[in-house]
């Protein structure tokens, strides 16, 4: 892990990005996503921070390497930008998605987590705009629901046209539930 000093400092509240607050002293999960090949593959790591360390508008960096193919070493860079301190303050500490009240983020709707940073695409199917089902489904981090939307709708804004015949389609799964799919060329 590599801790340094963000060398934008701007006090600024239109300028400022959404920050991380994580209290000194603990230990944190940084876990990102990244393509590998054929794949997504999840990557973590648990850093102890240090204790009685406080940096405001620091920038926490992990190098992860591996070997893909053929032995060739490839580095991966996760980047947060982050505020360490010894207590983080009540407010807008939540990556913007919440506020904090006695050190514990009360998250907006749609959102969860420690810190608010995961999000539904939905709460019930009305939130899918009556042609879709919301569900929930696990990844490797943590369940999250999102809307699928039945044939008759392509997308739950209900935004655009859907013409079959443009695509190929797939039966699967026990209720022969339908994909439709199409590579589109390359620009």
């Amino acid at each position: 892990m590599h801790i340094e000093k963000n060398v934008i400092n701007s006090h600024h509240k239109e300028n400022e990005s959404i920050v991380t607050w994580l209290r000194s002293g603990e230990a944190v999960n940084i876990t990102w996503f990244h393509p590998i090949s054929h794949n997504v593959r999840k990557i973590s790591a648990t850093v102890m921070l240090p204790k009685n360390y406080e940096c405001y508008n620091c920038v926490i960096r992990i190098i992860w390497q591996s070997v893909e193919i053929e032995k060739n070493y490839s580095s991966y860079y996760s980047c947060a930008d982050v505020n360490i301190v010894n207590e983080i303050p009540d407010g807008d500490t939540c990556l913007g998605n919440g506020n904090r009240k006695y050190g514990i983020c009360e998250c907006n709707a749609y959102s969860f987590g420690d810190n608010c940073q995961y999000h539904d695409e939905c709460i019930n199917d009305k939130d899918c705009n009556s042609h879709g089902r919301c569900i929930t489904f696990s990844n490797d981090v943590t369940a999250i629901k999102q809307c699928f939307c039945q044939r008759v709708s392509q997308s739950f804004t209900d935004d655009s046209e859907f013409v079959p015949s443009l695509y190929h389609m797939e039966q699967v799964g026990k209720d022969n539930d339908k994909i439709y799919w199409r590579i589109l060329q390359k620009f």
